[in-house]
């Protein structure tokens, strides 16, 4: 190993030639060694998720199961010279947290599975090897089907074969690559037929069916993970006759719907609890490639399985309640045909793609972090072109609420020739913004007295009206208007009719009480606006308001609104186009 050349900065040469993932998006040692912690609010998150999903289950008569895969540094560390002691990233951060909670009791960690065991790691690959993964299978599945286990080991642990020369996903960082005799099965243990929808690049969005004719049991099982659950997918065909997997860090409910499985597994890397994002801010599961820009190309037996396995009116139903449609309209993505002279070409954009480990935005989610950047243009761009103006005519620009830059580096790319500011109330978000984007970006002053030099042709501002209360937003409203020249542009998002729905059915609970949820739905109910705070906080929160309230509010203000489209911003928040009066 000393003798290869190109090493890759992440990776970290251990002992006896193992190899480990020691930086990478995830800046995976500087958390298992206690240097960098998740975010304060991430193990709340991870109870909430835990709490809804086990409710939901439960509700419907439906086994759930969450596993946290062991990362292989803490398994392993005895095999790594780097300084520093390493520690399991969920006993130490997540597990209190967790006790005495839904999630206590259906959370799966099987470190004792794996801890010092050489045998069941690749040495040159992030993951289990052959035996890890058969005995991960096992920890997860023995108390469902205690009375298999006996023939699940001997049918495979009998098949298992040395193959030479395999490079993992570490090992094939360096240059040449570096290889390992390691064992994998001869041969599948189960007859079954496989069918991907064929998602071109990336990971989120790739959906994975199985079908095992011989399995033991006639059961469903669907699974929402990363590539670690996908490794065990050919395993747990022994127990399922149908699996079904969906590539994504969050739970979907309209996936349940469609598949109607007995059991739910959800899974993730240890590695990615750096953060835990609340299930309220999935996009439907079948847009992943709509808003990620992929293309498709479904294997020959996908559109046989999808038809066999997905329960019929499923996924076009009408709703029963005041629950939301479960498909909504995608954003409008892929380029016009119809190039205009106000045409803005966003696959063509050269967007900073650095991202500071700092920004929560980012964390386990790096493709759909740039969505939402994307999505963001999407919406400006319609924005532009109702009101008759080309990217060309746009001067001055706003991100206001900027944070570490996840739209600001858009509007960078996007108007080169304008002079683009951001601004926001942390100041560490806007230093990392200037430094990483080189970008002019300030600390908003929260009185809103101090006016930003001169006015503004345009201004986003994303995922900040969601959070205020009606007399807030009005004057935030009025803030933006004096900083719009006339006939200037703001483009501003809120929760609307989706985020409704999902409150009162209690679908999402955004972070909120069922106390606080109830307020705001009355607080909505009464006025239209509905605003109800986080534990902890009086004037920060949760707010909805309807498209009627909204444009209220703004021609209140002596704007006007030119541009609406419910769910508009990354399948999510209603995205409202106003316009300050020439």
């Amino acid at each position: 190993m000393n003798q290869q050349s190109g090493q890759d900065a992440a990776v970290h040469e251990g002992k006896d030639g193992y190899l480990f993932l020691q930086g990478g998006a995830h800046g995976v040692f500087s958390y298992f060694t206690g240097q960098t912690n998740p975010p304060e609010d991430a193990p709340r998150h991870l109870a909430d998720n835990l709490k809804a999903r086990k409710a939901h289950c439960d509700d419907t008569g439906r086994l759930f199961r969450m596993v946290v895969f062991p990362e292989k540094c803490v398994a392993l560390r005895d095999k790594i010279t780097a300084e520093g002691q390493f520690t399991s990233l969920y006993e130490r951060y997540y597990q209190d947290a967790l006790a005495g909670t839904a999630g206590a009791d259906i959370l799966h960690y099987p470190i004792a599975t794996l801890d010092q065991r050489t045998d069941v790691f690749s040495k040159t690959d992030t993951h289990y090897g052959i035996r890890g993964d058969l005995a991960v299978t096992q920890a997860i599945t023995k108390d469902i089907f205690p009375d298999l286990q006996d023939e699940f080991a001997a049918r495979t642990y009998s098949q298992i074969e040395m193959q030479e020369d395999f490079s993992g996903d570490l090992g094939r960082k360096f240059t040449p690559p570096v290889t390992e005799p390691r064992e994998r099965l001869r041969g599948a243990v189960m007859r079954k037929r496989i069918g991907s929808n064929g998602m071109k690049g990336g990971n989120n969005g790739i959906l994975i069916l199985l079908e095992s004719p011989d399995a033991l049991t006639d059961k469903t099982l669907l699974i929402f993970g990363d590539s670690f659950f996908r490794q065990l997918l050919h395993h747990l065909c022994f127990f399922y006759r149908r699996v079904i997997f969906c590539r994504t860090r969050f739970f979907h409910y309209e996936m349940v719907d469609a598949f109607q499985p007995d059991h739910i597994f959800c899974g993730v890397a240890e590695r990615y609890l750096s953060d835990v994002l609340p299930d309220d801010e999935r996009p439907h599961f079948l847009a992943y490639p709509l808003v990620l820009g992929r293309a498709i190309e479904p294997d020959p037996l996908f559109p046989a399985l999808w038809q066999k396995f997905v329960a019929p009116g499923s996924l076009t139903h009408a709703p029963q309640s005041d629950a939301v449609p479960q498909v909504i309209p995608a954003p409008e993505l892929p380029e016009p045909t119809n190039k205009g002279p106000n045409h803005m070409n966003l696959n063509a954009l050269d967007v900073i793609k650095t991202i500071d480990d700092k920004d929560g935005m980012s964390k386990g989610m790096i493709d759909y972090y740039f969505v939402t950047g994307r999505s963001a243009m999407v919406a400006m761009k319609k924005t532009l072109q109702v009101a008759g103006r080309t990217p060309e005519s746009i001067t001055r620009v706003l991100d206001y609420a900027c944070g570490y830059g996840r739209v600001l580096r858009w509007l960078l790319a996007a108007f080169p020739q304008s002079k683009v500011i951001g601004v926001d109330v942390d100041a560490r978000a806007v230093a990392s913004a200037q430094r990483i984007l080189s970008a002019d970006t300030r600390v908003l002053d929260t009185a809103l007295t101090e006016p930003l030099d001169a006015p503004f042709d345009l201004i986003w501002v994303g995922s900040l009206f969601t959070h205020l209360n009606e007399a807030e937003a009005l004057r935030v409203l009025r803030y933006l208007r004096d900083h719009l020249l006339p006939g200037g542009m703001a483009v501003i998002t809120t929760h609307g009719d989706l985020v409704e729905g999902r409150l009162r059915t209690r679908e999402r609970n955004y972070s909120l009480s069922e106390k606080n949820i109830a307020r705001l739905i009355d607080s909505y109910d009464e006025t239209d606006y509905g605003f109800a705070p986080y534990d902890g906080h009086e004037s920060y929160g949760i707010s909805l308001a309807n498209e009627a309230k909204m444009t209220e509010l703004i021609e209140k203000v002596g704007m006007k609104v030119i541009h609406f489209e419910a769910a508009g911003w990354v399948l999510h928040q209603d995205v409202f186009g106003i316009q300050r009066p020439e």
